[in-house]
């Protein structure tokens, strides 16, 4: 089977603005579109497509990034969307010469599971649809889209193409994100920061498969609880 991540939406100044439907499952059934959407940051909206974009109906927009991600006020925190800051911190301590992604995916997973499980039940629990995002809608982004995809039943290898794709979509943006973290201090910084290899959600997904016996398992040993996941599935899979 040929597995494609779904095209990015067109809105200005948005490049990893995706619906994560459309999907098919292990079962064969297809994950309905149109009620959650990962992106880049929605920081780069451009005012001019906010009446636009509030068409997706979206209620709720969650927000992973941390303060020093944040340049100016969030076009979607007002009274139209219910937004929601989730910061995930990465880890202060790399080894910047080896697995880069992989120990910053492993300590998203162990460490900062909370505010994983709290985006969760957001999405489980949402009345309208829902948009999460951090700053390259890879990273943060790119862990929680597992996480939903998995919770869905999707297979290892579209859940890895689905992840892949970001690092296409962000490509014309590379030498801006490689400043902005200059400017916050941020040296020697590997250039495996930046894209998105397969490799490493494979080797994520297998370590979630050998410690956990899946994502399910992972996310029920880390407090989640089975109601919310059983809404996931219940919201996004076709019947």
């Amino acid at each position: 089977m040929n597995y494609k991540a779904n095209e990015p939406l067109s809105y200005p100044k948005l490049l990893n603005f995706r619906d994560i439907g459309g999907y098919e499952n292990k079962d064969g059934k297809k994950l309905r579109q149109g009620l959650i959407y990962r992106s880049d940051s929605l920081e780069n909206l451009d005012e001019s497509s906010l009446d636009d974009f509030k068409k997706l109906d979206i209620g709720d927009v969650i927000d992973f990034r941390v303060d020093e991600e944040i340049y100016k006020k969030h076009p979607l925190e007002n009274d139209f969307f219910n937004y929601h800051r989730l910061p995930v911190m990465p880890p202060e301590n790399l080894n910047l010469q080896k697995d880069v992604m992989y120990q910053i995916y492993i300590f998203f997973l162990e460490e900062r599971a909370s505010q994983f499980i709290l985006a969760l039940d957001l999405v489980a629990n949402a009345k309208k649809n829902i948009v999460y995002h951090c700053t390259a809608g890879k990273d943060r982004t790119g862990i929680l889209t597992m996480l939903i995809l998995g919770i869905c039943k999707v297979a290892d290898e579209q859940i890895v193409a689905d992840y892949e794709s970001s690092g296409e979509n962000n490509k014309s943006t590379l030498k801006y994100r490689k400043e902005r973290m200059r400017k916050r201090g941020l040296k020697n910084i590997p250039e495996e920061i930046f894209i998105s290899k397969s490799d490493d959600m494979k080797r994520i997904l297998a370590y979630l498969n050998k410690k956990y016996q899946g994502i399910e398992n992972y996310l029920l040993s880390k407090g989640m609880d089975i109601d919310s996941i059983e809404k996931i599935r219940a919201k996004m899979i076709e019947e």
